[in-house]
């Protein structure tokens, strides 16, 4: 969705109409879709797990499970979910 209007003019100021704002760390856009901000939570924790499977070696099975515990407890608390 592409918007005709270029700014908005508040108390005698104009201000630039944007494509998408990040309010509070969320990405907003025009739609209030959050795919930006979904897309950037997918892309932060597809590249923690394949730093993770770099070191399976260093982890005892208390650490790997915490850090499993750890990951489903964000993904299921986030503010993405």
């Amino acid at each position: 969705m592409t918007s005709s209007l270029s700014s908005v003019s508040v108390t005698g100021v104009d201000l630039p109409v944007a494509e998408e704002m990040k309010v509070l760390g969320v990405v907003l856009d025009q739609r209030l879709t959050f795919s930006k901000d979904v897309s950037t939570a997918a892309r932060s924790c597809n590249y923690h797990a394949q730093a993770v499977r770099h070191i399976p070696h260093l982890l005892t099975t208390d650490l790997a499970q915490t850090l499993a515990c750890s990951l489903h407890t964000y993904i299921h608390t986030s503010k993405f979910i």
